[in-house]
């Protein structure tokens, strides 16, 4: 027998901690198990809920484990869990416009479960509600898995949840808390996914709304719609019917319409909106005639890109457009874009339109229909312009067109187009109040005749000129001016930060930089620096100055 060497006689000291009973165990475990690889937030919360769940500790663990599988959607993606319980906590659990709630199950689930115990009624005198709750999230997760799926990939099925990939592209990944808000535990899995399916469409119709309207669209937006607004809301129903009835009342009082788009188009901060705007309707149109197409690979800025129907020389219209500021405002409405293969659009570089149209025949039907005759042998192209009233807006264009004309009329055509895909009853909303517009594929619906029903306000710009404003240092209406090359630009500053052009008097641009980039004719400007207000005597003061003087001063 080998002796016992003298370090571990010497050195080593072994401590025995004796556990009186389970729930003392679990507890030791939790707490000193800070070697090797460290517990998350997300075990935690099952080492909390096995010490109390009692004589069904080995059921819990057991479907704790499957609930794991079923989120197991991208192997490679370890927090899917974590988030999932997130997003069920923040729909079914936390309080209601309660900030703090958010914050801790954010940044630790795990203590936020335990400090609300008493809520959930998660106390150790009632172990079968330890049980409960980890059924109601295995249950939620495999209701919640085709939307997992349908994140990651695009799935043409009768499920319709096509609209969750869009949301989580654009960034709207908070779409999971409003569609476990809208989810009951004991759920069908049809009925789960119909009530899923019409909340993410209900958050893609309202991001096209705002971009359309050339509103925000940040992070803190979104959770203030999923978080103030769809959580509330969702809460309180129980079937299909209920879910479609209000998120189609809420889609009658969000107000807005496709026709304050008049002159949207591609500027400094909105690249992505824009494409997302041109993909989905190139493939509304490409699907309506029965055409392949891939709307991936039209949101795919290296495959497809944001063609100009006009190259950016101003000569060649001058006698139409003198201003050059209006000529490059309007050669970047939407009526004047499209997308096109990017082997296609280096092809063609600089050319004259005319010169272009024939190649745009072989592109999709959006671009293809410029060019003369490309109708005359597509019966399903003809069938669908006739069914939506399109003849004189989806059309091809003669030598003589005017840049304006072009552009207005194809502007109308994608206005009428975004009509037609994010019409709420197209959707599945329930929108019960008769419509006052004048054709039935109105994007938007009239709200019904209630004293106390109110237009939410309009989106507030998060720029340095939208705080001036609010902090009545600036005054809507507010002109602006801006000199480069002995040229004065003179613009007007909205009530929400906006900055309308004077020389194009068209949808206001979010942020100075931009404006003036617009008016220099180049790719950037330092606004602030840049863009004046003039008093009565005709001093000039930079924006950048007035903001300033007005955080130095404590006004701002």
């Amino acid at each position: 027998m080998q002796q016992t060497p003298e370090w571990l006689l010497e050195r080593v000291v072994l401590v025995g901690i004796r556990a009186a009973n389970p729930d003392h165990g679990y507890r030791m475990f939790e707490t000193m198990n800070d070697r090797g690889a460290r517990l998350t937030a997300v075990d935690r919360l099952k080492s909390h809920l096995l010490s109390h769940v009692g004589a069904g500790e080995d059921q819990l663990n057991t479907q704790w484990h499957e609930m794991l599988r079923e989120l197991a959607i991208d192997r490679e993606d370890p927090t899917a869990a974590s988030r999932f319980i997130k997003a069920f906590l923040l729909a079914r659990c936390a309080r209601e416009n309660c900030d703090d709630d958010r914050r801790q199950i954010e940044t630790n689930l795990n203590v936020w479960v335990r400090r609300n115990a008493a809520r959930l009624g998660l106390v150790a005198e009632r172990p079968q509600h330890f049980m409960q709750f980890v059924q109601d999230l295995l249950k939620s997760a495999r209701l919640f898995r085709p939307f997992l799926a349908a994140c990651r990939a695009l799935k043409r099925d009768r499920d319709r949840l096509e609209a969750m990939l869009f949301n989580e592209r654009n960034g709207l990944s908070c779409q999971a808390v409003a569609v476990l808000a809208a989810i009951d535990p004991d759920d069908q899995p049809s009925a789960a996914k119909d009530k899923g399916r019409l909340v993410a469409a209900y958050i893609d119709r309202w991001y096209a709304l705002r971009a359309l309207q050339d509103l925000p669209v940040q992070s803190a937006d979104v959770e203030n719609l999923v978080h103030a607004t769809l959580v509330p809301l969702l809460r309180g129903c129980c079937t299909v019917a209920d879910v479609a009835s209000a998120l189609g009342d809420l889609a009658v009082r969000d107000g807005g319409s496709t026709r304050d788009a008049v002159t949207l188009g591609l500027r400094g901060n909105n690249a992505h909106q824009i494409r997302y705007l041109l993909a989905r309707a190139t493939a509304y149109v490409e699907e309506a005639c029965q055409r392949p197409h891939d709307v991936l690979a039209y949101l795919d800025r290296d495959r497809f890109h944001i063609e100009h129907l006009w190259a950016n020389h101003h000569h060649r219209v001058i006698r139409e457009i003198p201003d050059v500021v209006v000529f490059r405002s309007r050669r970047n409405q939407l009526g004047g874009l499209g997308l096109l293969m990017g082997r296609e659009n280096s092809s063609l570089n600089d050319l004259p339109l005319t010169d272009k149209a024939a190649s745009y025949a072989r592109s999709n039907v959006l671009l293809g229909i410029i060019a003369p005759g490309y109708d005359r042998r597509n019966p399903l192209l003809r069938d669908f312009t006739k069914t939506h009233k399109f003849d004189k807006v989806l059309r091809s264009f003669g030598p003589r067109e005017t840049m304006t004309s072009v552009v207005q009329t194809r502007q109308e055509l994608y206005l009428r187009l975004f009509e037609h895909i994010w019409n709420p009853e197209r959707l599945g909303l329930a929108v019960t109040s008769p419509s006052q517009h004048s054709g039935p594929d109105e994007l938007t619906a009239t709200a019904r005749p209630v004293a106390t029903r109110r237009r939410p306000a309009p989106g507030r710009r998060r720029t340095d000129v939208a705080r001036m404003i609010e902090a009545h240092i600036l005054t809507p209406g507010t002109r602006i001016v801006l000199t480069y090359c002995s040229t004065d630009h003179w613009a007007t500053i909205e009530e929400d930060g906006g900055i309308v052009l004077t020389a194009t008097g068209g949808t206001p641009y979010g942020r100075v930089d931009e404006a003036g980039a617009v008016a220099r004719g180049t790719k950037t400007c330092q606004g602030m620096n840049e863009w004046h207000i003039e008093n009565e005597d005709g001093v000039r003061t930079s924006l950048r100055t007035l903001r300033d003087t007005a955080v130095a001063s404590g006004a701002l």
